[in-house]
């Protein structure tokens, strides 16, 4: 029956009234969809050997580090985070297991390494547990699956990487952004290990001269031999001169400038893909570099802080609104994962002695937190302790008895007079506490399992030569 113009509008109305309705309840389809919050994503970087002075959040002038800067912002700046050891992969074992290398036991000198012990837990194992899927982007021997750093990780992208070839920056982070997009709907923990501020220096071209006030030479990369070449005395032993050290550290801190370029292309990655916002972003380092503040150069030899006092930066997921923008108090990379626990609402295991960070951040107090270093990988044996004004170093080469190294860090954070003869009585108290608590470390270290010998093959051995750490 043909309608009459009346029924047609009648007709008409209803019609669209429907598809108004169905317009609007699509609208809110879209928009729900829209407003779903990003499944968490908790990025952890691992900048080998760079200082903590060689970012611009914590003081370098050289404007070195602008996105690491801004995330800074965004977040808390620890200023006083200590690492466990002053080399990979005791540091790296600790980070990733929230307790000391004497009871993670990845420890090791020369070529003779051990792995994480098997009944010491690894936050991707937990992390794995509760829901998440777990990637791992790493290089260099210690930070290889043969030490075991690779346990709970869903996936591990290794390469070995040593000073004259290795995987730049730029290719891991194509690798992280690549998972990023295919892992988007999921809760992902990704640990990105960054090595270019190792030997050798060879920041790419653009990088190489940026920050050495117009000298070239010697053209980068710069090697450990030619470092230790510019040394000066008869037996080539003391530092070069004033103007080669900063030469050295002007082609540092162009790794420096490349590096954070990196950094900050993961995370314009992460807001693109609306990820940003939830995230739980870290940047930490493993240990630093020293420039022969103590006559010495690289790493893996002292517990100085120009190895071991560390950048530590996190941005916190929205809901998290810290009370303060930079935390004074003394904290530990061990104590990391327990934060991130914290804030993902997981139970700490038993295995993770470090502590939340989280009071701190909120302004209140973070409880007691013994600040302890262990570990050289050449070099005489060294274990370390600090408070919040002192900080002690004890050689084990000297025995019990030995007087060790006394620094007040707050009024000399450079360590340059030993304080240990004038404070007699300090030094005695410090070196009695350090040995108390290492003598319980130990103690529980040995009523844990053995980790094997991991057994080296001769061209590991040769990558680590070719490192510096086989003397």
């Amino acid at each position: 029956m043909t309608k009459g113009p009346v029924s047609q509008v009648r007709w008409f109305t209803r019609r669209l009234d429907r598809s108004l309705v169905v317009c609007f309840l699509a609208g809110l389809a879209l928009n729900a969809c829209w407003q779903q919050p990003s499944p968490a994503t908790v990025v952890v970087f691992v900048l080998d050997t760079v200082r903590r002075d060689a970012l611009g959040c914590y003081g370098n002038p050289l404007d070195s580090s602008p996105h690491i800067d801004a995330l800074s912002r965004d977040g808390v700046r620890f200023d006083q985070a200590i690492s466990s050891s002053g080399w990979t992969l005791p540091a790296v074992g600790s980070l990733l297991t929230g307790t000391w290398p004497t009871i993670h036991g990845a420890v090791g000198q020369g070529v003779m390494l051990r792995p994480l012990r098997a009944e010491v837990q690894t936050a991707p194992e937990v992390l794995r547990a509760n829901g998440f899927r777990t990637v791992g982007f790493a290089n260099a021997a210690f930070m290889s699956p043969m030490v075991g750093i690779d346990r709970g990780f869903d996936l591990f992208d290794h390469q070995y990487s040593y000073n004259y070839d290795s995987r730049h920056a730029q290719l891991v982070v194509d690798l992280a952004i690549r998972e990023l997009h295919a892992r988007r709907g999921e809760p992902t923990f990704f640990l990105i290990h960054l090595f270019d501020p190792h030997l050798n220096y060879a920041p790419p071209t653009g990088y190489d001269t940026k920050f050495t006030a117009g000298r070239t030479s010697p053209a980068p990369p710069i090697t450990m031999e030619m470092c230790l070449n510019l040394q000066t005395g008869e037996d080539r032993r003391q530092p070069p001169r004033a103007e080669d050290v900063a030469y050295i550290r002007g082609v540092y801190q162009g790794e420096i400038n490349f590096l954070d370029a990196q950094v900050g292309r993961f995370l314009d990655e992460l807001r693109a893909l609306r990820l940003y916002q939830r995230a739980t972003v870290i940047v930490t380092a493993d240990h630093g570099e020293e420039f022969w503040e103590h006559q010495g150069f690289e790493h893996g030899h002292t517990l100085y802080d120009e190895l071991i006092h560390v950048p530590l930066i996190m941005k916190f997921p929205d809901g998290i609104e810290p009370s303060r923008a930079v935390v004074s108090e003394s904290v530990r990379v061990l104590d990391v994962m327990p934060t991130v626990f914290e804030i993902l609402g997981i139970d700490q295991p038993a295995t993770f002695e470090g502590k939340s960070m989280m009071p701190l951040v909120r302004g209140e107090a973070g409880g007691d937190r013994p600040v302890f270093s262990e570990s050289t990988l050449y070099g005489p044996q060294k274990i370390a302790w600090r408070t919040e004004r002192y900080k002690y170093i004890h050689d084990a080469t000297s025995g019990r008895d030995g007087v060790g190294e006394l620094y007040d860090w707050q009024q000399d954070p450079a360590e340059t007079r030993n304080l240990a003869d004038a404070q007699p009585e300090l030094t005695l108290r410090m070196r009695s506490e350090l040995f108390a608590f290492y003598a319980k470390l130990r103690d529980r270290s040995q009523s844990m399992s053995e980790t094997e010998l991991v057994n080296l093959s001769p061209v590991r051995i040769e990558e680590l030569r070719s490192l510096g750490y086989i003397r």
